[in-house]
């Protein structure tokens, strides 16, 4: 390769020669059809695949640019950490997933406030009754706060996910990923006609993400190489 050529350019020059039916083996087998590549056509069926494809990569694009949108508004409310959680930090989302969450929270809280009292029972004793019946009262009103305040966070974090609709984005997420996933499937199993087939669908390989080198490109179309069962 000319030193001065983009590696690019290369690879495309390489697959238009017939470099790629020849790594494959194909030209060995028919080294006609090798010179004649030129002028083959590519199969309908193979063309109807790449544009599938690359129609299901361009939707998996779009759905996780909205997924990434819709968690970066739920995300710093439903990652704020409730108060009295038998797990310290644990965030409000974790609680949300448990259809009992909310109930579960303020039990928490109330088992707290009713269970610090008792370890101090023996010193509260030594209170003057009266001051002991503040404390009762402040201490019930310092658990309706904290439930307030657990409220809040579960109507905040329900709000902005129905705001947000992080729900159906990552629904739309999981289907886009498994169409994509579907479509290469399909593609790759589709058996080429021609050495013109195998040269398209190595070029489209070539040309994707994470498919830096023909090597790669034809490591992954090799196996349905023309004449294949």
């Amino acid at each position: 390769m000319d030193q001065n050529e983009h590696p690019a350019a290369s690879r495309r020059s390489f697959l238009r020669s017939g470099g790629m039916a020849a790594l494959f083996g194909v030209a060995a087998a028919a080294p006609a059809a090798v010179a004649m590549a030129q002028g083959e056509s590519v199969s309908p069926e193979l063309r109807e695949l790449i544009e599938r494809h690359r129609a299901a990569r361009a939707a998996h694009r779009k759905a996780r640019e909205r997924h990434a949108e819709a968690r970066a508004i739920y995300d710093p409310i439903a990652s704020a950490p409730m108060p009295f959680a038998s797990k310290e930090g644990t965030p409000v989302s974790a609680w949300l997933d448990d259809p009992d969450g909310r109930r579960r929270c303020v039990a928490e809280a109330d088992y707290w406030f009713r269970f610090a009292p008792s370890l101090m029972s023996a010193h509260i004793k030594l209170i003057p009754p009266k001051r002991q019946k503040q404390i009762a009262a402040a201490m019930k009103g310092a658990l309706k706060d904290i439930a307030a305040i657990i409220n809040g966070l579960f109507d905040q974090a329900e709000e902005a996910r129905r705001v947000s609709g992080v729900d159906d984005a990552e629904s739309a997420l999981e289907w886009a990923e498994d169409d994509k996933r579907r479509a290469m499937a399909a593609l790759m199993r589709f058996k080429c006609a021609s050495v013109a087939d195998v040269n398209a669908r190595a070029e489209y390989l070539a040309g994707l993400d994470g498919i830096s080198n023909t090597a790669t490109a034809a490591a992954l179309a090799a196996p349905l190489a023309v004449g294949e069962a």
